[in-house]
């Protein structure tokens, strides 16, 4: 069951129409308006152990173990950032939702039973990707029986798109001491992003990866085959032989609406790829444990 300012939302409608009334609430366009709106910048949180996660991942903490730390994704365009954090079971959670969505709530909701919600992405693209997923996931929200889960922030829509048909934001931090979200990524010290980025072209899965032990309190980059067949090779570089324009056209969903940095970082992590053995290209298991002294994730043992 979804709660609107404490109150139960009354809507029998499913996808679009569930969207759509969610969006029509006063409350839910002022504080998509406020958090819009909220100047901040990465050295706010230099000091603070942030945990970034990037598409198909997830992140759960023990707030009773990691009270101050900061939950964040970025570049979420047709996708959606969700954090939830709830007080009741001393848990958060931060996720990046693509489509296919009903597993990934689940997991991202596991062991909570009254989460605070925060959702960001999702713009309304020429194809409609965007409405869909965030549709996807309010009704897999909204008929769950055993979850009464109070949205504190839904910048989806209508309410995240510019009149010149550009997304308003497309990142997201939540400070979990105090509930309050930022239109920000704070990428600046998460570690082994490329990997983590690759094994998204790597393998098919069906489930978020999560990337954080609550138990230990460190990040972990799970090893995986990163060697890609003949067929994905010859795609890549069919792909790094194009020009932007062709490219983007071909490896993004938004195409028209990506941010500057998209380009560059996928011809990258592409060629780095292609550069690997095409054959058993095993990529060791890493753990990283946050160095409060330095402020940064550090290699375990190290």
């Amino acid at each position: 069951m979804l709660l609107i300012q404490d109150l139960p939302l009354d809507c029998a409608d499913e996808g679009r129409g569930l969207l759509n009334r969610i969006l029509a609430f006063p409350g839910i366009a002022t504080t998509a308006s406020e958090f819009l709106s909220r100047r901040c910048t990465a050295d706010q949180f230099a000091d603070r152990k942030s945990l970034f996660i990037l598409q198909k991942e997830l992140a759960r903490v023990d707030v009773s173990k990691d009270p101050d730390c900061v939950l964040s994704s970025a570049e979420a365009t047709t996708c959606v950032i969700g954090v939830a954090i709830c007080r009741e079971t001393e848990s958060a959670a931060v996720c990046h939702f693509d489509e296919g969505s009903k597993i990934s709530v689940q997991q991202w909701l596991e062991g909570m039973s009254k989460p605070t919600i925060y959702l960001v992405g999702a713009y309304d693209d020429e194809r409609g990707t965007g409405p869909f997923i965030a549709s996807e996931i309010l009704t897999h929200l909204h008929a769950s029986r055993t979850l009464m889960a109070t949205l504190a922030l839904v910048c989806m829509g209508h309410l995240n798109t510019q009149s010149d048909g550009f997304p308003r934001c497309c990142d997201l931090a939540v400070d979990v001491a105090n509930g309050m979200a930022y239109p920000l990524g704070l990428d600046g010290n998460a570690p082994k992003l490329m990997e983590r980025h690759a094994r998204f072209y790597c393998l098919s899965e069906h489930k978020l990866r999560q990337v954080y032990d609550p138990s230990t309190q460190r990040i972990v980059a799970k090893g995986y085959d990163a060697s890609i067949n003949w067929y994905t090779r010859g795609y890549f570089e069919r792909l790094l032989s194009l020009p932007d324009a062709s490219f983007l056209l071909s490896a993004s969903t938004s195409p028209a609406h990506e941010g500057p940095q998209f380009v560059p970082n996928l011809r990258k992590l592409f060629a780095w790829l292609l550069s690997l053995p095409s054959e058993c290209c095993q990529l060791p298991t890493e753990e990283y444990a946050w160095c409060s002294n330095d402020c940064i994730w550090k290699l375990a043992g190290t």
